[in-house]
């Protein structure tokens, strides 16, 4: 194996707000989306 790459990256990982409990419900409105992409790649 000549080269090894692992990476990890997310998006919207932490919300700091007093209705958080409520944001997280989703009534009425857009969900609080969290977004986590883990890869690898290899070359021989």
């Amino acid at each position: 194996m000549k080269e090894l790459n692992v990476y990890l990256s997310g998006a919207n990982l932490l919300t700091i707000a007093k209705e958080r409990e409520l944001m997280e419900m989703n009534v009425g409105g857009t969900p609080q989306t969290r977004f986590y992409n883990f890869g690898v790649r290899a070359l021989f």
